[in-house]
Parts: C-alpha cells; sequence; structure tokens
C-alpha cells in the first residue's frame, strides 16, 4: 500500500506539474540504454537505475545524499532531498540566470515527470530537481571536471529510471 501511495504522490505531482513544462515544450521519453541495477534513495521509497559502472562512494564532509562516481572519474553524482516546492526552485534558478550566476535553467518534462534542470555559469554543476511530494524536491547533481561536459544521454537516462522501489 505504501508504495501504491508513492506512486500515486509522483503521478499526481507529474500532471499538476505538466503546464510548466508546456512553457518550454521541452518533453524527452527514454529508456537506460546501458546495463545496470535498480538503487534506492535513502528513505524515499525511490529508486533509479545506474550503471554498472558507476560506484557508489562516500559522500565527502558537508555533503548530503548519496554520492556516485562515473567510470573515468569526470562526473560525480550526488542525490539528495530537501524542502521546497518546484516553483519556488524554478524562480531562484531564474533569478540565479538573470544575476549570472548560472547560463540556464529549463522545465524538462522526461517520461512524464517535470524536472528543473539548471546549469551554473561555469558549466561544471548541472542541477536536475522534480517535486516528490507538495514539500519535498528530489536533486540530482551532476559535477564535472571539465566545463566542455555536458550532460548526457546517460544522465538524462537516469533521470528518466525514476521509479517507485520494489
Amino acid at each position: 500500500m505504501k508504495k501504491f501511495a508513492v506512486i500515486l504522490m509522483v503521478l499526481c505531482l507529474a500532471l499538476s506539474m505538466a503546464a510548466m513544462a508546456e512553457e518550454t515544450g521541452i518533453a524527452i521519453e527514454n529508456e537506460p540504454a546501458y546495463e545496470g541495477q535498480y538503487v534506492t534513495i535513502g528513505e524515499t521509497g525511490l529508486c533509479f537505475y545506474l550503471p554498472n559502472d558507476w560506484t557508489a562512494t562516500e559522500a565527502p564532509e558537508g555533503v548530503v545524499g548519496e554520492v556516485y562516481v562515473s567510470p573515468d572519474g569526470q562526473t560525480v553524482l550526488t542525490v539528495t532531498t530537501g524542502e521546497g516546492s518546484l516553483n519556488e526552485v524554478l524562480e531562484q534558478y531564474k533569478q540565479a540566470v538573470q544575476d549570472g550566476s548560472f547560463k540556464e535553467s529549463n522545465v524538462v518534462n522526461i517520461n512524464g515527470l517535470d524536472w528543473v534542470m539548471s546549469t551554473t555559469a561555469d558549466n561544471l554543476q548541472n542541477y536536475a530537481q522534480c517535486q516528490m511530494d507538495e514539500a519535498t524536491i528530489l536533486s540530482f547533481v551532476f559535477v564535472v571536471a571539465d566545463a566542455s561536459m555536458d550532460v548526457g544521454e546517460t544522465e538524462l537516462q537516469m533521470l528518466g529510471s525514476l521509479a517507485a522501489a520494489e
């Protein structure tokens, strides 16, 4: 019953946030094209499909969440939750784009779930955040070692694989 409630909450939030995605017109349908395994996200009742060649590592001091590293060590993913609303996050990022600390911020619908996608001005941090429930946001933060790197298909497929944990 608990799993059903989590699925229902995620579905309701995805439907209620659909209007934001319509504003940007960005929608992605994807399925992971890599071999991997589902890993749970803390106590959220959710999981995502992590590539087999990514490894879990201990979070550095001051970092809250679960941390994973790409096989070449060039990308570090932190998955965490926090309080807030996706609309508030979007407004904060729009302000950050205006003040120059972020270069872009968009709402992207991935497999029916709206994500606020934002990139820092130095192109080293890429944030993807979605609404879990009325007061909780799920964040995937991809930190890259080289500013010429972009969030690629694998990272988008990780976001698209978000599901209720079994």
